[in-house]
């Protein structure tokens, strides 16, 4: 009862290569959801973002609000236009996330009326 050992010439990448490569196995992939049939229910992570987006949207609009007013001090930019400048460019940033956090809450309650079916 031994175990026999065969030595192949040329080494092991030659060996591999003559053995036949194992049959793979197919999956079938899950059917793809059309764009127009209406999904049972909002994803977990939609649903967090939902639940959050009223306190993110909030909290931007007091950024904006806030950088608005430092900006309209007419003694900011002459007193120190650097920061007059990075200023400005949070507030076409805070702007914009703004915009993007309303279009985004938007999108999540229509989709949660689809799915509740109203």
């Amino acid at each position: 009862m031994g175990v026999k050992i065969m030595s192949e010439a040329g080494g092991c990448q030659e060996w591999r290569a003559s053995v036949p490569a194992p049959p793979s196995v197919a999956r079938s992939a899950p059917p793809a959801r059309r764009a127009s049939e209406p999904r049972n229910r909002l994803s977990f992570a939609e649903q967090h973002a939902l639940k959050t987006s009223p306190s993110r949207i909030a909290a931007l609009n007091e950024k904006v609000h806030r950088l608005e007013q430092l900006l309209a001090n007419p003694n900011f930019y002459v007193r120190d236009r650097t920061a007059f400048a990075v200023a400005g460019a949070e507030l076409a940033n805070a702007q914009a996330e703004l915009s993007a956090a309303e279009e985004d809450w938007l999108r999540l309650e229509l989709l949660q009326e689809e799915s509740q079916g109203g």
